[in-house]
């Protein structure tokens, strides 16, 4: 599955669960437990920290519901995202019945990376939609590109869209190419969605905001250094 694919899935899942614009920020437990009848989720006090939730598919859909647990200790953001996370496992990917996810900080060696950025990506893109970030992006853009901006950016839009500073920084990164796009003036219906991955092989390479806005504080850095042994 692409990352075009992927933004299908999660379209559709919320076409299906008629999810609207007005209803953001998004509250996975609400959204699983008033939209998704088939899945029960909840939250443990995990006591391994980096642990951030688990996703148990049911071995009969028909009479047992599909399982999310996300870590309790984790914030309300970090929680609402983990939950996404295997919400995505259960949903979108194609799974085997009684299959389980357990999901880290960072993916074990026992885990398949490609799965679990499917789920991070995923879980990225249903609380974060890219056309409703990239004009957001737009609008600000002249701000973003002073000190730091971008920095202030995420921290204002993480809030207004139930993530953490984390997630939207990272939300950033992973749509460098689709925002220089709507930036350089591609309308959002044709903007080319592509992975990193993809990119690389197309040959594209794009800085995201995050890494101009730190090439941009060490140009300003250097220059105060210049300025202060003249």
């Amino acid at each position: 599955m692409s990352k075009k694919d992927l933004y299908e899935s999660i379209n559709n899942l919320k076409n299906k669960i008629n999810l609207q614009d007005a209803e953001y920020p998004l509250d996975i437990f609400d959204i699983c437990r008033n939209r998704l009848t088939n899945i029960e989720i909840g939250k443990v006090p995990f006591k391994t920290n980096d642990l951030r939730g688990m996703a148990v598919v049911s071995e009969n859909p028909i009479i047992e519901n599909h399982v999310i647990l996300v870590n309790g200790n984790k914030t309300p953001q970090e929680m609402n995202y983990y939950g996404a996370h295997e919400l995505i496992h259960i949903a979108i990917q194609k799974n085997k019945a009684g299959q389980t996810f357990t999901c880290y900080d960072k993916v074990k060696p026992t885990q398949d990376r490609y799965v679990e950025w499917q789920a991070n990506e995923g879980a990225a893109e249903f609380l974060v939609p890219y056309r409703r970030l990239l004009p957001i992006i737009k609008k600000h853009y002249d701000k973003i590109c002073v000190g730091l901006g971008t920095y202030n950016f995420c921290k204002t839009y993480s809030q207004l869209f139930g993530v953490s500073t984390v997630v939207m920084q990272n939300r950033l990164n992973s749509l460098s190419y689709e925002i220089d796009q709507y930036l350089s003036g591609t309308p959002l219906d044709d903007i080319q969605i592509l992975s990193h991955t993809q990119q690389i092989k197309q040959g594209i390479h794009v800085l995201s905001l995050n890494d101009q806005e730190d090439f941009r504080l060490m140009q300003e850095q250097e220059v105060l250094r210049i300025l202060e042994n003249y």
